[in-house]
């Protein structure tokens, strides 16, 4: 359980339909302490709109925020660990140095996140929509990422060891220094991908790139 007052702010900002309240409060709370993290655990915001509220270091371990509009929010070095996100919108999120560790996001909208030094360790990501999502150097260890759509995103640089990515849409994606092991990539789709020599090996290029797919110059 969080923090009573952290989450009764929260809830006036949410009765008052106006998230500044929440965002200036926060304001406020770290002008008196450089360190302040609000304790939002286990807090209940199933379906809620949180459109560009501020949780940046937030606890929000195991919260639900399944099917939330959480379009434009801050979840820098948020701890979101086990945290249901089922279905929700994270258009255009920051989850910068976020922990996401056994979180929920099956089907969720994160089209143009951030994802940079976020911890997805056991992660959930089946049907979500990356599209567009600056992707650079995403840890994907063994994360389940079935049926997830990529098309224009940029994964340079990503580590896509043993995950699951079965079924996932490349289309457009930008593929540069991807670390492919034990990678399970079956009926993935990669139509106009670019990508590098390091992605797959040569005997799959050829037939993948006949259906046009870009290959580096430098990668031969």
């Amino acid at each position: 359980m969080g923090n009573q007052l952290h989450l009764d702010k929260l809830q006036e900002a949410l009765d008052a339909k106006d998230i500044h309240i929440w965002n200036d409060w926060l304001d406020e709370q770290t002008d008196q302490e450089a360190d302040f993290k609000p304790d939002l655990r286990g807090a209940n915001l199933q379906g809620v709109n949180l459109e560009h509220a501020n949780f940046h270091g937030a606890n929000l371990y195991k919260a639900n925020l399944g099917k939330a509009d959480l379009m434009g929010v801050t979840f820098s070095e948020a701890n979101l660990e086990g945290a249901n996100l089922q279905k929700a919108i994270l258009i255009g999120v920051n989850f910068e140095g976020a922990v996401l560790c056994d979180s929920n996001l099956s089907g969720a909208n994160l089209s143009m996140v951030e994802l940079r030094n976020t911890k997805l360790e056991g992660s959930n990501f089946e049907g979500a929509n990356f599209a567009d999502a600056h992707l650079g150097d995403a840890n994907f260890t063994g994360v389940h990422l079935k049926s997830v759509n990529f098309s224009g995103a940029d994964l340079t640089g990503a580590d896509l060891t043993k995950a699951c990515c079965a079924k996932a849409r490349f289309k457009g994606t930008t593929l540069y220094n991807v670390t492919i092991k034990e990678t399970d990539l079956s009926g993935a789709i990669l139509n106009q991908a670019t990508i590098d020599g390091s992605f797959l090996e040569t005997a799959f290029l050829e037939e993948w790139e006949s259906k046009g797919g870009i290959l580096a110059e430098d990668a031969r």
